[in-house]
C-alpha cells in the first residue's frame, strides 16, 4: 500500500493521486521501515528506560516475563514469524478497541506496537500530557502507545537530566511501598536486593526520581490492581493524576540493605480519584483481551 501511496507502483498504467498530507505520512512509515530492513528479525535486545525496563515497544506476557524482546520496528513475531494485525473491525484489537495499534503473536511471548516511535505520542513530557484523571488501560503497552508511561516493564520512567514523568504503582514490592491513596511511599528501582546497610543501591531510575524532587516537578502516577490501596482499579492500569515527590528517606529492607524511599502527595485542582473505573464493560474486554484475534 505504501508503494501506490507514494507512488512507486503504477496500476494499469494509471498513477493514483493523494492528498499530500498522506504521502508526507507514508513516507515517514516507508522511511522508518526501510531503514529497519523490513521485517528483518533483529537480534534481542534489552533497552533501559531509567535503567530497569527492557525495550520500551515490547511488553512480555504476565506468564512470560523474560527480559529480552524484539523491537517494534520487526514484523517478526518471538520465533520469526510474521505477526498478522488484527481485523479493523475487530472489538477489542481493531481501529476502536482497548488494544488497538498492538500486535499480538498466535502463541504469544509478547505484545507488539504496530506503529514506529516518531507516529506515537511522546511521553518525554510531564505534566498530563493529554490524559484524563480516570484513563484505563489493559496492559503497559497501551501507556507506551498512548504516550503516558515510556517502560514496557519498569516502573519508573523519566531520565536523570530531566526527572522521573511517570511511576506505576504495583505493589510488586508491598514490602517497601506504601500505598495511601493521595499518600503514597514509594521504593527506588532494585530496592528489595541491595545487601549494603550503609550504602543504597542509586540506580537511573532512583536518581531521575531524586531530580524530580529537586525540581518539584509533578509525576504522573498509574495504579494497578495490586497497589494495596483498596481504591485500586481492579485489573489493568488506571490513570489516578498528578503526584509530587514531598521528602526522600533511606530505610532498610528484608536483607538490612539501604534503599531510598520516597514520599508523594496528590495535587490539588484536579479531578478527583475515579474509583469507578474500571467499568463493567471495561473489566468484559479485559478479560477478552488474552484470547487475541
Amino acid at each position: 500500500m505504501l508503494d501506490v501511496v507514494l507512488n512507486q507502483t503504477n496500476h494499469n498504467n494509471y498513477e493514483f493521486e493523494f492528498p499530500s498530507e498522506a504521502v508526507r505520512v507514508a513516507r515517514q512509515v516507508f522511511d522508518y521501515f526501510e531503514s529497519e530492513k523490513w521485517g528483518k528479525v533483529a537480534e534481542a535486545e534489552v533497552g533501559d528506560s531509567a535503567g530497569e525496563s527492557t525495550s520500551e515497544d515490547t511488553l512480555l506476557s504476565p506468564t512470560k516475563r523474560k527480559r529480552q524482546s524484539i523491537p517494534a520496528s520487526s514484523t517478526a513475531g518471538a520465533e520469526g514469524k510474521l505477526v498478522r494485525a488484527a481485523p479493523r473491525n475487530h472489538p477489542i484489537y481493531g481501529t476502536n478497541g482497548i488494544m488497538h495499534d498492538i500486535l499480538r503473536p498466535d502463541n504469544p511471548v509478547s505484545y507488539k506496537l504496530a506503529i514506529p516511535k516518531n507516529l506515537r505520542p511522546s511521553y518525554n513530557n510531564f505534566g498530563h500530557n493529554g490524559l484524563t484523571v480516570g484513563q484505563w488501560w489493559p496492559l503497559q503497552v497501551c501507556l507506551i502507545r498512548d504516550g503516558a508511561h515510556g517502560s514496557s516493564q519498569g516502573g519508573i520512567y523519566g531520565t536523570q537530566d530531566m526527572g522521573a514523568m511517570s511511576i506505576i504503582v504495583s505493589g510488586a514490592f508491598k514490602h517497601l511501598d506504601e500505598d495511601r491513596g493521595h499518600v503514597l511511599f514509594y521504593s527506588g528501582s532494585n530496592s528489595h536486593s541491595n545487601r549494603d546497610p550503609r550504602n543504597p543501591n542509586i540506580t537511573k531510575a532512583t536518581e531521575s526520581m531524586r531530580k524530580s524532587h529537586r525540581l518539584h516537578k509533578d509525576i504522573r502516577l498509574f495504579r494497578s490492581s495490586g497497589s494495596g490501596w483498596g481504591g485500586a482499579p481492579v485489573c489493568g492500569l488506571r490513570y489516578d493524576g498528578l503526584y509530587r515527590i514531598t521528602n526522600e528517606s533511606t530505610k532498610l529492607n528484608a536483607h538490612g540493605g539501604a534503599y531510598i524511599r520516597f514520599r508523594l502527595e496528590r495535587q490539588g485542582n484536579q479531578d478527583p480519584i475515579d474509583r469507578s473505573r474500571p467499568n463493567a464493560q471495561e473489566r468484559k474486554e479485559y478479560e477478552l483481551v488474552k484470547h487475541g484475534y
